[in-house]
C-alpha cells in the first residue's frame, strides 16, 4: 500500500475486551442516563494526514437522543490517541426497538463502516408501550442477527472533506487511502497465519467502553441467546468457510455479507414449530434494495416458515404483525433492506426431522447464514396465529396524517449534494422550532436512500417502491427510506442530470430555486416531530456518496426545546381507542 498504514476498525467492550466484528452489543433502556467513554486506540499514520481513516467518532443510528454534543454529535472528530465521554440522557418515553451504532467521520464513514465498526443496540420494550399488547402474545426468544455486506469493488477512501472535519484548510484528505476490503483481506491474512501480526500494531481496534449511571449494566457481553453476537477477531475466520481468504486471497463475489462477522456460518435458531424474535440489523455501504428470504435447505426444511413483521427501523408497526406471505412451498421472505435497515420479526419453521436447516438467502441464491431448528414433543404442529395489535405510543411516535403541519422543507438527495449542495458543517440548510409538525418531501429515493438522525419520521404519501408487499405502508416509522426503482443501478452515473426545483424555506418564508442531481425522481412525503434543541443532519445513506458531500445540516431552534443536557420526564403514552 506504499506509504499507507491500514487501519481495520472495530470496537472493544472495555480496555481488556477483545475486538469484535460486528461490535458487542449494547442495551439501553428509557429514563436513565449512559456515558459512554469512547477511546481512539488506532494506530497514528505513517505519515499524518495522508491517510486520514484513523480518526473516527460514534452515532447512535435511529435512537431518539439529542444530536448536539455531549450526546449523538457526528461533526466530533477524535485524533488517534483521543477520547470523549459521550452522554446520553434516555427521554423517559423512549420506546423499545432495534437500532445500530457506527463510526460516522464524514469523507470515511464508507471505509470504517465496512471495515467493521459496527454493532447493535437495543432498548428494552417500553411497559407503557405494550399496555395495549394483548396477554396471549407469547414470550419469544429474541436473537440478534447483524448482517454487513463487504463490497470489494468500493471506491478508495478517505476522500477531501475530511479536512475540513477536522478543521483544518490544509489538503490532508487529497491523497487516497486503503480500500475497505484490502484493510479487511490484511486482517483475515494476519488470522489465518499468513502474516505475523506486526508488530507496529498496523491492524488495530478503536476501543469503546461503557458506563451505565443510572440503572446497572448496559453492556450484553455474553451471546444472550442461541445466535453468537459476534466474531471475536481471533477466531472470526475460524470455520473452514473462511479459507478462500487464504486460497487466493481474492473474495468470493464482488459483494458478500458476513453475519455476526462469520463468513456463511450455521447457527442454532431453537425449537422448531415456535415463535422467536429475530432482530435484524443491515449495515452495508451502498444498496437501495436487497431482498432476504429465509429458504428451506434441500433435503432438510420441511416447508416454508412463517413470518410476521413486527417492527422497522426501531419502530413497531401501527398495527402488528403484518405477515410476509410464503413465495413458495420452502420460501418466505424474510428482510427487504436498503443500507441502513433495521427489522423486528417473528418467525417460527416447521420440521419433521430431528433437525431442519434453513438458510438466509439474498437476491433469490446467495446463502449468508443458515439456521437450525429442532424438533420439539411439546410443539409438534405449527403455533397459534400471533394476534393482531397497535401499541401505544409516545409523543414523538403517534400519528401526525391528520396534524397541521407548521413547515414543509423539500430534500433534493444526490450523489455529492443535498439540493444541489455540498455538506457544510456550519450552514443549515433549513431551521425550524422543536415542538412543530414537519413535513419533507425527499425526493431521488430511488437511487439515494434518505436518512434523518436523532428522530424517527412517517411515512404521509407515496409508498417506496419494492420489497415484500405490505412492507412499506403509509403511517408506518422508519428512520431510513429508499425506494427499489433503481437498484442494482449505479445512481452516481445519473448525476450529470440537473433539474430545477422550488421550494419555500419554511423559516422566514423566504423562495429560492435549487439544483440538484437526481435519480430517477422517485418522492414520499414524510412527516415528523422533535422536543429536542439541536442539530438534525440528513443524508444520503450510500456512505460513498454522504462521504462525497451528500449530507446537509438542519436545525431545531428554540429556547423552549429539550437540551442534550437534559432528560426528558414526560412519560405519556396515548393508547388505541
Amino acid at each position: 500500500m506504499g506509504d499507507y498504514k491500514i487501519q481495520t476498525l472495530a470496537f472493544a467492550a472495555g480496555s481488556a475486551g477483545e475486538a469484535t466484528v460486528p461490535g458487542p452489543t449494547i442495551r439501553f433502556k428509557a429514563c436513565a442516563q449512559y456515558r459512554l467513554t469512547f477511546v481512539n486506540n488506532a494506530q497514528k499514520p505513517y505519515k499524518p494526514y495522508i491517510d486520514t481513516s484513523a480518526v473516527t467518532n460514534l452515532h447512535l443510528h435511529g435512537i431518539h437522543v439529542n444530536g448536539d454534543a455531549p450526546a449523538d454529535d457526528v461533526t466530533l472528530v477524535l485524533e488517534v490517541g483521543q477520547s470523549y465521554t459521550y452522554t446520553y440522557n434516555m427521554p423517559c418515553d423512549h420506546a423499545g426497538g432495534t437500532f445500530f451504532y457506527h463510526t460516522h467521520i464524514h469523507g470515511i464513514t464508507a471505509l470504517q463502516v465496512a471495515s467493521g465498526a459496527v454493532g447493535a443496540l437495543l432498548v428494552d420494550d417500553h411497559p407503557s408501550e405494550l399496555a395495549s399488547r394483548p396477554a396471549s402474545w407469547p414470550d419469544m426468544e429474541e436473537h440478534v442477527l447483524v448482517l454487513l455486506r463487504v463490497d470489494a469493488s468500493s471506491v478508495s477512501d478517505p476522500a477531501p472533506a475530511v479536512a475540513a472535519a477536522s478543521g483544518d484548510s490544509s489538503d490532508k484528505g487529497s491523497r487516497r487511502g486503503p480500500t475497505s476490503f484490502s484493510a479487511l483481506r490484511a486482517l483475515f491474512k494476519w488470522l489465518l497465519g499468513e502474516e505475523s501480526r506486526p508488530t507496529s500494531k498496523a491492524i488495530t481496534a478503536p476501543k469503546k467502553q461503557t458506563e451505565a449511571v443510572a440503572d446497572g449494566s448496559s453492556l450484553e457481553t455474553d451471546a444472550n441467546g442461541a445466535l453468537l453476537q459476534g466474531a471475536s477477531i481471533p477466531s472470526l475466520c475460524s470455520s473452514l468457510a473462511c479459507t478462500w481468504f487464504s486460497s487466493t486471497g481474492t473474495p468470493p463475489a464482488s459483494q458478500f455479507y458476513l453475519a455476526n462477522g462469520r463468513y456463511k456460518p450455521t447457527f442454532a435458531l431453537g425449537a422448531a414449530n415456535t415463535w422467536h424474535r429475530l432482530r435484524l440489523v443491515h449495515a452495508s455501504q451502498n444498496g437501495v434494495g436487497v431482498q432476504f428470504d429465509i429458504v428451506a435447505s434441500s433435503g432438510q426444511g420441511t416447508g416454508a416458515c412463517s413470518v410476521f413483521l413486527l417492527g422497522r427501523d426501531g419502530v413497531l408497526l401501527p398495527t402488528l404483525p403484518r405477515p410476509l406471505a410464503p413465495t413458495s412451498a420452502t420460501s418466505t421472505p424474510l428482510l427487504f433492506a436498503n443500507v441502513a435497515t433495521r427489522a423486528d420479526v417473528a418467525v417460527s419453521c416447521p420440521c419433521a426431522a430431528e433437525v431442519c436447516t434453513y438458510d438466509i438467502v439474498y437476491r433469490g441464491s446467495t446463502v449468508v447464514a443458515s439456521l437450525v431448528v429442532a424438533a420439539d414433543e411439546a410443539a409438534p404442529a405449527p403455533p397459534a396465529p400471533l394476534p393482531t395489535w397497535a401499541p401505544c405510543r409516545p409523543y414523538y411516535l403517534r400519528d401526525l396524517q391528520s396534524e397541521t403541519v407548521a413547515g414543509t422543507f423539500s430534500v433534493a438527495l444526490g450523489g455529492s449534494t443535498v439540493n444541489g449542495i455540498s455538506f457544510s458543517a456550519h450552514t443549515p440548510q433549513y431551521t425550524f422550532e422543536p415542538w412543530s409538525t414537519q413535513e419533507w418531501t425527499v425526493l431521488n429515493i430511488d437511487a439515494h436512500p434518505f436518512h434523518l438522525h436523532a428522530q424517527p419520521f412517517q411515512l404521509v404519501a407515496n409508498i417506496p417502491v419494492g420489497g415484500p408487499p405490505g412492507w412499506y405502508q403509509i403511517g408506518d416509522w422508519q428512520d431510513t427510506i429508499s425506494s427499489a426503482g433503481m437498484s442494482g443501478v449505479d445512481s452516481t452515473a445519473l448525476n450529470g442530470a440537473i433539474h430545477n426545483h422550488n421550494h419555500a424555506h419554511a423559516h422566514g418564508g423566504a423562495r429560492r430555486m435549487l439544483s440538484f442531481d437526481v435519480g430517477s425522481g422517485f418522492a414520499s412525503k414524510i412527516r415528523f416531530r422533535t422536543e429536542y434543541t439541536n442539530k438534525v443532519m440528513v443524508h444520503c445513506h450510500i456512505l460513498t456518496h454522504e462521504d462525497a458531500g451528500a449530507m446537509a445540516l438542519t436545525l431545531s431552534t428554540g429556547n423552549h426545546g429539550i437540551t442534550a443536557y437534559q432528560i426528558n420526564p414526560a412519560n405519556e403514552f396515548l393508547c388505541p381507542a
